[in-house]
């Protein structure tokens, strides 16, 4: 199992608006939408007065709108962009324009909701982007984000973070004897259940076929496979897994590539003792 990189990643919905955070590339953004963000009320206060000065109030705002949609909640983008909005409102009425208050309430008021349903359409894109749509389950590109997530809480605590890998048992079989519904129907059992189980920090992910991945914060190996027997208990049908701890100056991919050791190692040890 290969996991995708960050080249992979940048393929993705929308990734070019959400770089990874301390990269210069998403300073380089942030110092855009701070310019921009100075730029539309110093417009706005008049400053400017010709047709092209109010021409760079209106692309800046709407470029820190869309700035703020594509990376922020719709709540937080709604919040922000009112606020510059009243700035903007503000800025008409020191400039000596506040008789352009009907033209301010219509550009502004499409500007919120604007932004506000943006922001909620990128979180829907991003969700179905990061979503197995059989399971409900995180996919390869959400299981990369909440790795991420995990790794750098842990390294902050001075935490364990163990990932495992799940294969289920006669998959193949399955869907070969029984159809791909039944096997469909067994894969949505399986993360039904599972998920009742895991904690709420916990991340099950379906990483392809009948293959799982958790991802485990605060816990070693010895924890997982407690964890493991749980999941057992109230699987629908029998699986093996391999469990690995990330090492100090370990990447997760390596750390995931241990795992998928422990895991054939334990299917070639399962299958030598029938």
């Amino acid at each position: 199992m290969t996991f995708p990189g960050k080249e992979e990643q940048k393929q993705g919905v929308a990734s070019w608006f959400t770089p990874t955070r301390r990269s210069p590339r998403w300073l380089i953004v942030i110092a855009f939408a701070v310019a921009l963000g100075i730029a539309t009320p110093v417009a706005a206060l008049n400053f400017i007065e010709d047709p092209t000065g109010m021409a760079v109030a209106a692309s800046s705002l709407f470029f820190l709108t869309g700035f703020v949609a594509f990376n922020c909640s719709w709540k937080t983008t709604g919040i922000t962009v009112l606020s510059l909005w009243i700035g903007i409102g503000l800025g008409l009425v020191v400039g000596g324009r506040g008789d352009e208050w009907t033209a301010w309430l219509v550009f502004g008021g499409s500007a919120v909701a604007g932004s506000v349903l943006l922001s909620r359409g990128v979180a829907s894109i991003r969700f179905a982007a990061a979503t197995d749509p059989l399971t409900g389950l995180r996919n390869r590109t959400g299981l990369w984000e909440e790795c991420e997530h995990a790794l750098n809480i842990c390294q902050r605590l001075n935490q364990p973070l163990t990932l495992v890998h799940i294969d289920l048992d006669g998959f193949k079989e399955i869907n070969d004897q029984k159809g791909h519904a039944e096997g469909d129907r067994l894969l949505r059992l399986c993360a039904e259940r599972w998920t009742g189980v895991v904690r709420a920090g916990d991340t099950l992910a379906r990483i392809g076929g009948d293959e799982f991945l958790l991802v485990l914060p605060g816990s070693n190996p010895a924890d997982a496979r407690e964890l493991m027997e749980t999941l057992q208990a109230v699987s629908p049908t029998e699986f093996c897994f391999g469990a690995a701890a990330l090492r100090f100056d370990e990447d997760v991919q390596s750390c995931m590539d241990r795992a998928d050791v422990e895991l054939y190692n334990s299917k070639r040890h399962r299958a030598s003792g029938r």
